[in-house]
């Protein structure tokens, strides 16, 4: 019991020091849930190189890590989730590009209006919750260039893995941030489909 204390108290003094945290893309925080529809094609995820470079420094909303910081990477880590989604659910696979392709699925994507909070009032302060909100813009065009949707996707306090104690609270809100991330993206890969009417398979 002693040496749990001692770790939530460690864990928490890692939020309430001045730190700051620089966080990266990874794939093992990609979720293995996939949208039920894999539509026949190829598809480009169209990301401006200013929306590919847009990176987030900011502090979390909450009173919890409020001396903090984080440096997330929001448009490298859109491009690469987007081009795993994607890239599984189109026959034809994804690639990047700065503007529209011809004789593909174009999707026109930006991240916006992010902000995160280490969440403890929920959990009466004895864990953790962090969360992250987001907007995902995106316009679609099929093959021949018909927009299929033009859709904002939010999530508002979404919710990553309560935890009791961490030294690295920051990656926690970068998991968080990938989940979120692919889970709007499979709902925009569904979206597309029923705009289509493509079956499943």
């Amino acid at each position: 019991m002693k040496k749990l204390l001692v770790a939530v108290a460690l864990g928490f003094s890692f939020l309430s020091a001045g730190c700051a945290s620089t966080l990266k893309y990874n794939p093992v925080y990609i979720p293995n849930e996939r949208a039920s529809t894999r539509i026949n094609g190829a598809a480009a995820l169209v990301m401006t190189q200013e929306s590919q470079n847009f990176v987030f420094t900011g502090n979390p909303t909450s009173f919890t890590g409020s001396a903090t910081t984080l440096t997330l990477p929001i448009g490298e880590i859109a491009r690469e989730v987007g081009l795993v989604v994607l890239g599984r659910s189109f026959e034809n696979g994804a690639a990047i590009a700065l503007s529209s392709q011809d004789g593909k699925y174009n999707a026109v994507v930006s991240v916006s209006n992010f902000s995160y909070q280490y969440n403890q009032m929920q959990n009466l302060g004895m864990a953790i919750t962090p969360k992250v909100t987001l907007s995902l813009n995106a316009v679609v065009t099929d093959p021949d260039g018909k927009e299929l949707l033009r859709k904002t996707y939010n999530r508002t306090d979404f919710k990553g893995d309560t935890y009791m104690a961490s030294t690295q609270p920051a990656e926690k809100i970068n998991a968080a941030f990938h989940k979120a991330l692919t889970e709007m993206l499979n709902e925009m890969v569904t979206d597309i489909a029923n705009a289509e009417k493509t079956p499943i398979s």
